[in-house]
């Protein structure tokens, strides 16, 4: 409980909040980590001879879309049926007190659905479907009887999730929002549910590291980001978020 004492009144100091969301985030939500226990990637089981990590590429979806596309019918935070749990409602309430930048991960687009307005989804959404042929954009909240995979009402061709997969760029415009934001600055870091292992995560939190951010990691495992960490509460996203919050509105 000292831990979260002293996360409430560095929260009592500062202004500006960077929070970095892995999949650990959502698991609250009902959805598997990837690299973390459990996760997806984490399991051997071959289809068609190639891991879920090698059929979900930019290759794969160029050359054989409705295999990537059974991988994802098979991950329900792709399906309505999955919604934000109580911690990506306590980032955007939070919004009331600070001003905020989640910098997530994720692609299930629970931030925005929970009402945080100043979301960098570095790896896309999956409820935004393009066209793999034409300029047609579609939100799957539109798609009342979803069909794999789904086609495009311009064009009949196979639509894509606007996600970044294997082998693909992240988008410029997000990494150029995401340093536009770092050039403010951000008085405390609280990373949730990454395992760190890109340098597009690990880069941003050293650099504010470095320029004396207070540093917070939520996980129950110890990643490559636990070193930065000024405090590293080894436990759920959820859980963590009320108990801080609580005790934040309490004082």
């Amino acid at each position: 409980m000292n831990d979260i004492a002293d996360i409430v009144n560095k929260l009592k100091q500062s202004r500006r909040l960077l929070f970095v969301t892995g999949a650990g985030m959502s698991v609250d939500s009902g959805i598997p980590t990837y690299r973390g226990i459990g996760g997806l990637y984490n399991n051997n089981e071959l289809i068609e001879g190639m891991t879920i990590e090698e059929i979900m590429s930019g290759h794969v979806m160029r050359t054989n879309p409705e295999l990537v596309w059974k991988c994802l019918a098979s991950n329900s935070s792709f399906f309505k049926d999955a919604s934000p749990n109580r911690g990506h409602e306590i980032i955007a309430e939070m919004e009331k007190n600070f001003e905020i930048c989640v910098y997530t991960q994720n692609v299930d687009g629970f931030h925005s659905l929970a009402g945080s307005t100043n979301v960098i989804d570095v790896h896309g959404n999956t409820r935004v479907l393009c066209c793999m042929n034409c300029d047609q954009r579609d939100s799957l909240n539109n798609i009342t009887q979803l069909k794999i995979p789904p086609l495009c009402t311009k064009c009949g061709k196979i639509m894509r999730p606007n996600v970044v997969l294997f082998g693909e760029m992240l988008c410029p415009t997000k990494m150029t929002a995401l340093s536009k934001e770092m050039l403010k600055g951000f008085d405390m870091v609280i990373i949730i549910g990454t395992s760190g292992r890109f340098p597009y995560i690990v880069s941003p939190v050293f650099q504010l590291y470095k320029h004396g951010s207070f540093v917070i990691e939520i996980n129950p495992e110890t990643t490559e980001i636990s070193d930065l960490a000024n405090i590293h509460l080894v436990s759920g996203a959820s859980q963590s978020l009320e108990t801080i919050w609580s005790m934040y509105l309490k004082q």
